[in-house]
């Protein structure tokens, strides 16, 4: 599976977990900006620098959505087995 199909997948399981996902140039010269969820008028949002490479994109996303419970949304093997580890 192509890393720019593992993002794809990735993406998907935010969307299907309600969790907006917003790509942006993180760049601020008086406050340090990092990629992260946080919340936004009580609604979760993954922020991820678009200047990121897709690996770092791809572990930025495992590492915020395996915290959520995916018990029962059908995710293809590969990538659940991405969120265990």
């Amino acid at each position: 599976m192509t890393l720019s199909i593992i993002l794809m997948h990735l993406e998907d399981l935010a969307h299907k977990l309600e969790l907006e996902l917003v790509y942006d140039i993180l760049d601020d010269e008086e406050f340090i900006i990092k990629s992260g969820i946080c919340h936004l008028n009580g609604k979760p949002l993954i922020i991820v620098d678009k200047r990121k490479s897709i690996e770092e994109k791809i572990r930025i996303l495992v590492d915020i959505l395996s915290n959520f419970n995916t018990d029962n949304i059908y995710i293809l093997p590969e990538i659940r087995k991405l969120l265990k580890n």
